[in-house]
């Protein structure tokens, strides 16, 4: 007979400034404590103390802080990090025998988007072998993977995802990329992301309804390329950034009203960029129909971006939200991950990159589907449910086979 777990390990980048990885730990969360609500949680992160905070969970550093110790910092940067290295894989190695069972629940887990190969990656890498040498079971659950651009990164993260005894993905693609960086997949399950299991707040009325201008959403990200060190940075951040001042300026000069979304709290400079671009290319009269309060949970997300008729946006969690609120959206993305979810709903058609952004073609996407918003709505409301059977099964199998 099967030995239930007694104590659970969620690892991921939580207790963070992104509100979508934040949400998928909740969605998690709820589900142990309410299928297996005597079994004891820890959360391994990066912001064990905002973890904490705002789960009521107790959470533990991902790595160890170098110490303050004179001698030692000196050695570990002649030795380029690795003796830091080699004792947080002890501290990691000695603490995972604590567990019965290691979760990574959703986010983008697989990839390297701004990432050095010294940091997620071989935080990943060092867990789950430190599970392997423990004999503690290591589990992916509807995690999003690639692209992994640099060599080591892929190296360490293909590795950690074949020490996993439980695999699934969010997408085809995810699946699909495992595969072609050498992971068998055949026994790898797809199931939609999380979050889509979390309860929607109730839906505002919006401006139309209400007898006022339509609203509508645009999400901004602090972004500057994949590689965050890119010689292009500042071109894509420029790009970015006056592509989306440009349609916005266009919003509010044809009477629309325009609510700026966050979906990471490290968005906001840009953030506040467009509303100085705009304030100054629109003026301030146009401006005041600029509503820019910065949400603090993806529940205020989706309760802002219930005021909307639609959004355009270009964070995975910003369009998964907007799904859930039963709203349309159109993809100004960085990675093919929003185009493909948006697919599944009628509207991967809506979907362009940030490198080739093109404000023209925004506006002519917005239009088309501005005028058939209730229809994508009718085919979103309808795909919900459907989303929730499939993570429930999920759940049920999760039951029966790890928890």
């Amino acid at each position: 007979m099967r030995t239930r777990p007694k104590h659970i390990a969620l690892f991921g980048n939580f207790g963070s400034n992104n509100l979508g990885n934040e949400a998928s730990l909740k969605a998690m969360l709820d589900f142990i404590r309410r299928a297996r609500p005597h079994t004891k949680v820890t959360c391994v992160c990066y912001g064990p103390d905002r973890a904490r905070a705002e789960h009521d969970v107790p959470a533990i550093p991902i790595k160890l802080a170098l110490p303050e110790i004179w001698w030692f910092a000196i050695v570990n940067r002649l030795l380029a990090g690795l003796p830091l290295r080699l004792t947080d894989f002890v501290r990691a190695l000695y603490l995972a025998r604590k567990f019965d069972l290691f979760i990574v629940p959703g986010t983008g887990i697989l990839d390297d988007f701004s990432e050095r190969w010294q940091g997620l990656p071989f935080d990943l890498f060092k867990w789950s072998v430190a599970a392997k040498l423990n004999r503690r079971p290591f589990a992916l659950v509807s995690v999003g993977a690639g692209p992994i651009h640099h060599p080591v990164s892929r190296w360490l993260m293909v590795l950690a995802a074949r020490l996993a005894i439980y695999r699934s993905y969010r997408d085809d693609i995810s699946k699909n990329f495992v595969r072609t960086v050498g992971l068998l997949t055949q026994d790898d399950l797809v199931f939609p992301d999380l979050v889509f299991n979390l309860r929607a707040p109730n839906s505002p009325h919006s401006g139309i309804q209400n007898g006022r201008s339509p609203v509508i959403g645009v999400g901004v990200m602090d972004y500057y390329g994949w590689d965050s060190g890119s010689k292009r940075r500042s071109q894509i951040h420029e790009t970015y950034v006056g592509g989306l001042t440009q349609f916005i300026c266009w919003l509010l000069e044809h009477g629309y009203r325009v609510r700026l979304l966050l979906g990471e709290l490290s968005d906001k400079q840009s953030f506040d960029e467009v509303v100085q671009r705009v304030t100054l290319q629109c003026g301030s009269r146009a401006a005041a129909l600029l509503l820019a309060e910065p949400a603090h949970s993806l529940e205020d997300l989706m309760y802002q971006i219930g005021e909307t008729e639609l959004i355009v946006a270009t964070r995975f969690h910003n369009i998964v939200a907007a799904l859930m609120m039963g709203r349309s959206a159109i993809s100004v993305g960085y990675a093919d991950k929003n185009s493909v979810l948006l697919a599944e709903v009628g509207l991967g058609a809506f979907c362009q990159t940030i490198e080739e952004f093109d404000a023209e073609r925004l506006i002519a996407q917005f239009e088309e589907v501005f005028h058939g918003r209730d229809q994508f709505s009718d085919r979103i409301r309808n795909a919900m449910p459907e989303f929730r059977r499939r993570l429930e099964r999920q759940e049920a199998y999760l039951l029966e086979n790890l928890l």
